[in-house]
């Protein structure tokens, strides 16, 4: 079968590079690269990156400090020494890597990869690789890490083969020498680097790797080890029997040679050869039964199909050495993926019971686990216990983000169930769990907004006010922009008559929210219902800022300027009282009722000067109020202000319109005796003698309008006949009295004097 071409896109080629270790000729020091060496561990041809960065993911296993410190330290001192033609990238998804830096491989393993660090070789296709670079792949290792120093030596080392130099140096002073404590690359580390990355990917190296590893051949021991790499190039090359011959070989000077017997076993299965690799494992196991051979029976039963006889051969192995890692990973590894198969069939009772027999041989890997029983009770719906089992996984390893994030979905799930339940308080838990792992969550920000929503609305609806108070407080408090929420507390709080706590909530919600109408209007309302109240209880000044407040906010709005007139008069400001009215009229000037409002302010505050003997402020304020508007009391305040400042013509036209609203009115009526009295004693000087005889006549002919309106007709005649005997020159005044003498004609029934 020498030539067989190769079928398989994937070779793996495990590298045991601690404890398995090929001496070459010694060389000089002084030669400037090893480049012949560097495919001797890769199955004889170029195995490197083609695209950079290189995308590296490290477990979080491994992410301790001393651990963590050495990795990258490896990383940088190649992107240095290369002069930036290596890049590395640390990456947080597992599947995307490039290089995966873990505790020990995937899958199943034989006993020859549970101790020393390694590199692994995946060919993903021709021009793709993986590595898996294996630091702590056996567990008795965690309790003898290695000095700062050695850690930094076994990254430089390892990422040095995981970059491309798939060999050893022949020279100690290089960092990929086999026994290596380098921590820095040397030149010939640097130059061979470079070689390999000026020369293409997957070129092949067969000839000068068959070469080099024959000629170090000398009939010694170490000859098995020679030979076993010597079959692996060769059936690279394609030279299957060849290949075979050579793994052969290697086991005859060896029998004990693992890495010889696993890759012949390989190469039997690979081809077909089943019945071969079966062969020579029983073979083993008929000489010298040991947990190694069964553990590894286990595993070419496993990569046959044959799972049960696989179960069987693992659990031989276990009962031969109880510390067999190797077959206690390949049990928890099968039951893991029976326990799957189930899932996705929904077969749970039968997925937990193989769970259960995984988690028996976890080892490191119990978070994996439970996790998975996560996923089956979440499956089912069991959410509760659903978060127990990925509360375990948590527990186990507590910086798996995957882990958190399938927490917090599962407590989310469960917060929905009880939501639906109206289970306010549990599911409002619920969602506080899964964000507290899970801040990002923006579905169980949801639920949790709309949970608090609908239980504050349950307890208020249910009259439980305080509760419901504490419920928006609680919202208010998660999401501090909801607008909604601190309106519906500022109404919780004005139903209480907590007008302070309410007027908080609505100035929030009108914070967040200015050009909403409803905010604005719910924050006016506030400062209005509390105005008032402080109004009841004389608390006037208090009152007055709680709606200069509200005005602030809603300047246009007239009630609010009326209420601040209305303050300010009951606390005797009448002058900012006044102000505020006429502010709402010239928002508002067709306002029967604030018009009402300002001229009975304007009344007070003009009779208040009249008292007070301030006779010119109070008839300006008189005067103020439009002729329309003014009352019979207004009428005749005006003119008795007139009279005290002896303007009679102003003061008659007064009491004239003050009649013309009341003709019988006593005030009036006595005003103008007064008048009558003060024109005859004292008239004014300015005044000519036929200016008062016209004021006089004037004021006569009212006063018999006065009479005659009371029915005292002969005293209207009386009053009538003197004022017409002061023979009037003003055409006004003698139309006034020929208007008075038809009306006492009518009266009368007979003729009265005329006026000439």
């Amino acid at each position: 079968m020498g030539d067989t071409n190769r079928k398989r896109s994937r070779i793996a080629l495990i590298l045991c590079l601690c404890s398995a270790i090929i001496r070459l000729p010694n060389v000089s020091a002084s030669e400037e690269d090893y480049f012949d060496y560097i495919t001797i561990f890769s199955s004889g041809r170029i195995a490197r990156f083609t695209e950079m960065p290189i995308r590296v993911y490290i477990s979080p296993m491994l992410r301790t400090e001393a651990y963590l410190d050495a990795i990258r330290y490896g990383m940088r001192q190649w992107e240095s020494a290369s002069g930036g033609i290596i890049q590395f990238e640390e990456i947080e998804a597992n599947g995307d890597a490039d290089i995966r830096v873990s505790w020990g491989t995937t899958g199943l393993w034989p006993i020859t990869e549970v101790t020393g660090a390694k590199a692994e070789l995946t060919r993903l296709d021709r021009d793709r690789i993986r590595v898996e670079i294996v630091l702590v792949p056996h567990e008795s290792q965690l309790e003898e890490v290695s000095s700062p120093e050695q850690l930094r030596a076994t990254c430089l080392h390892e990422f040095g083969h995981a970059i491309g130099l798939w060999g050893h140096s022949p020279d100690p002073g290089d960092a990929e020498f086999h026994t290596s404590a380098k921590e820095l690359p040397s030149p010939n580390d640097i130059n061979t680097l470079l070689r390999v990355y000026a020369t293409p990917q997957n070129t092949p190296q067969h000839e000068i790797a068959i070469k080099t590893i024959k000629e170090s051949l000398d009939g010694s021991d170490a000859d098995a080890r020679r030979l076993y790499l010597l079959g692996t190039i060769t059936e690279d090359k394609g030279n299957i029997k060849e290949a075979i011959g050579h793994f052969k070989t290697a086991l005859a000077i060896d029998p004990s040679s693992e890495p010889a017997r696993q890759k012949l076993i390989q190469v039997y299965q690979d081809f077909g050869y089943y019945e071969q690799a079966i062969a020579m494992l029983n073979d083993v196991l008929t000489e010298a039964p040991s947990h190694d051979a069964y553990n590894t029976l286990g595993v070419m039963y496993y990569r046959n199909g044959k799972i049960d006889e696989s179960i069987t051969a693992f659990q031989s192995s276990i009962n031969q050495n109880s510390h067999d890692l190797a077959a206690q990973h390949n049990l928890h590894q099968i039951f893991r993926e029976k326990g799957i198969a189930a899932l996705h069939t929904a077969n749970y009772t039968e997925a937990d019971a193989y769970f259960q027999k995984a988690l028996q041989y976890a080892a490191r890997d119990a978070s994996a686990v439970y996790r998975l029983m996560g996923q089956s009770y979440e499956r089912r719906g069991d959410f509760a216990t659903a978060s127990l089992h990925y509360q375990n996984a948590l527990d186990a390893n507590p910086v798996d983000r995957e882990i958190q994030d399938a927490l917090a979905q599962c407590h989310n799930n469960h917060g929905v169930e009880l939501r639906n339940a109206n289970r306010w308080d549990d599911a409002i838990n619920a969602y506080n769990r899964a964000l507290a792992l899970a801040p990002t969550l923006t579905v169980a920000q949801s639920n949790l907004i709309d949970a608090l929503v609908q239980r504050a609305k349950f307890h208020r609806e249910t009259g439980n006010i305080d509760k419901a108070i504490a419920g928006y407080r609680e919202l208010a408090a998660f999401e501090s922009g909801n607008s909604d929420a601190h309106s519906r507390l500022g109404e919780l709080y004005l139903e209480q008559e907590a007008y302070t706590q309410a007027i908080e909530s609505f100035q929030s919600a009108y914070e967040l929210k200015p050009n909403a109408s409803q905010t604005r209007h719910n924050l006016v309302v506030a400062f209005s219902t509390f105005a008032k109240y402080l109004d009841m209880h004389n608390r006037h000044d208090e009152a007055i800022t709680q709606l200069q407040q509200a005005l602030a906010v809603a300047p246009t709005q007239v009630n609010l300027h009326v209420s601040l007139g209305r303050v300010y008069q009951r606390s005797g400001d009448l002058d900012r009282a006044q102000a505020a009215f006429t502010s709402a009229l010239r928002i508002q000037p067709d306002s029967d009722s604030v018009r009402r409002e300002s001229i009975y302010l304007r009344t007070i505050r003009a009779n208040k000067l009249l008292n007070a003997r301030r006779y010119s402020a109070a008839l300006t304020e008189f005067k103020a109020i439009p002729r329309p508007e003014r009352s019979v009391d207004i009428h005749n305040s005006i003119g008795y202000l007139y009279l005290i400042r002896r303007n009679f013509a102003e003061a008659l036209t007064a009491f004239e319109s003050a009649l013309a609203d009341a003709p019988t009115n006593q005030i009036a009526y006595q005003n103008l005796l007064a008048s009558e009295s003060q024109l005859i004693r004292q008239p004014p000087h300015r005044l000519t003698r036929d200016e008062i005889g016209n004021l006089l006549a004037r004021t006569r002919n009212q006063l018999a309008m006065c009479y005659l309106n009371r029915g005292e007709y002969e005293k209207a005649t009386a009053k009538y006949q003197s004022a017409m005997n002061l023979s009037p020159t003003d055409a006004e005044v003698r139309r006034g009295l020929d208007a008075t003498g038809q009306s006492l004609t009518q009266m009368l029934g007979q003729s009265v004097v005329e006026v000439e």
